[in-house]
């Protein structure tokens, strides 16, 4: 079985995505701790903010990152609720709670909606 890493990494100067899986003709380097480095332009480092693929898409078909800001509805207030998609307790999920476990988003990524990221969105985001 085959398991694709994707990143995207968020310039906190320009404040845009780069996405290095599409089409992004840039030298980088991503480092085992997580650092981004592009050796073309020299931004890396404190600069900028890493965030890796779920592996999952959202009912729309698009990727649902770390980061990305997910509407889901919730079955026990019956309502639609946004939140951070978080990648904690080795786990890909939203945390409802403070100090709760994660609620995965496996099984559950067919229900929500990407609507932004915490970058760019002013939606009000749950914690």
């Amino acid at each position: 079985m085959e398991t694709k890493l994707k990143f995207r990494v968020w310039d906190k100067l320009t404040k845009q995505h780069t996405y290095p899986d599409k089409g992004y003709q840039g030298h980088f380097m991503l480092t085992l701790n997580g650092e981004f480095h592009n050796f073309q332009n020299g931004v890396g480092g404190n600069e900028v903010i890493v965030e890796q693929w779920t592996g999952l898409t959202d009912k729309t078909g698009r990727d649902i990152y770390v980061g990305d800001v997910i509407e889901i509805h919730s079955e026990t207030y019956n309502c639609d609720v946004t939140h951070e998609v978080s990648f904690a307790f080795g786990i890909f999920g939203v945390i409802f709670d403070e100090g709760e476990l994660p609620m995965p988003l496996l099984g559950s990524e067919k229900k929500m909606k990407v609507i932004g990221n915490i970058h760019e969105t002013d939606q009000k985001i749950e914690p």
